[in-house]
């Protein structure tokens, strides 16, 4: 007797984007990509308990997943590098690759389950025609009263709404002074009217978040290190000089660059992780991205 056909679905816990490794994935220049690679990720393995399979139809699992997953090569790579890196993807063996979150996130039923939960569901929407039908029975007076409760209670949800939206409204001023603090190891506020008035002037012009970050991940790797990385704050980079940052080419590639940031980001998971764990000392690690980049002349 065959097997009864089954569906899947992903299941995200409500603080997903809240952890850390997520967080911090995302801050980095090209970030909301990564994370949506791993998701893609999680929903192609849910099938098979978590597993991904290298069937060596490409040179390498990332090129064959970037194949599967209709998205960039070398977002993938630096993709999965992150994840190895964080636990979040374990390496099995050659041919098999294990996210261990999606045990804990997958849904699955039959489809005799989905014909018996529509039924009920059928069945709950007639109990609620029949209850309104009921309704129409009562004196004009309880009716009115009725309707009063159901539309303060409509204007309080309406209420809640409108703050809910308000609180997850995104902030490009905080999202833009965290990156560079994350970057320089600075703590600049994002209070600071100066910085507001320099930011919003930049984005009047149309200039986005993510422009705002390639600056500063450019000139971070231009200065850093040398006696210009005083300037790297945002009086100077997000002056009259910003498009001329943006536009200015570097010694580095795009693709070394965005491994750089990575390398920065998981070399400070590291760190916090030996402070959580009671560690005082911290010494430089070896976990970090190895990627042979081929320069094009």
């Amino acid at each position: 007797m065959a097997e009864p056909k089954r569906y899947f679905w992903l299941k995200l816990h409500k603080d997903f984007f809240k952890r850390k490794e997520i967080k911090r994935l995302r801050k980095i220049a090209g970030g909301d990509t990564y994370t949506i690679i791993y998701m893609e990720m999680l929903l192609r393995s849910i099938i098979d308990e978590g597993k991904l399979f290298f069937d060596g139809l490409e040179d390498d699992f990332a090129s064959e997943l970037a194949l599967d997953l209709d998205e960039d090569e070398e977002n993938v790579k630096i993709t999965i590098q992150y994840l190895l890196k964080t636990g979040l993807l374990e390496i099995r063996s050659d041919e098999e690759y294990y996210l261990p979150d999606t045990k804990d996130s997958t849904g699955c039923e039959t489809a005799v389950a989905v014909r018996v939960r529509r039924h009920r569901e059928k069945q709950k929407a007639l109990q609620c025609n029949t209850d309104v039908t009921q309704v129409k029975h009562l004196c004009n007076g309880e009716l009115e009263i009725e309707l009063d409760k159901d539309k303060e209670k409509e204007i309080e949800l309406d209420k809640i709404h409108c703050r809910v939206e308000h609180d997850h409204t995104p902030n490009p001023v905080s999202e833009i002074i965290d990156y560079l603090n994350l970057k320089t190891n600075k703590n600049y506020k994002t209070t600071t009217q100066k910085t507001r008035t320099l930011i919003k002037a930049r984005m009047n012009e149309h200039f986005s978040v993510d422009d705002f970050k390639l600056v500063i991940n450019k000139m971070c790797t231009e200065w850093m290190g040398t006696n210009m990385e005083k300037y790297l704050r945002p009086e100077t980079l997000f002056g009259t000089k910003f498009e001329s940052y943006l536009n200015q080419t570097l010694t580095k590639s795009e693709t070394e660059m965005r491994i750089d940031n990575v390398n920065a980001l998981i070399d400070q998971y590291e760190r916090e992780e030996m402070m959580s764990n009671g560690q005082g000392g911290y010494s430089e690690s070896n976990s970090t991205i190895d990627c042979d980049v081929q320069k094009r002349y």
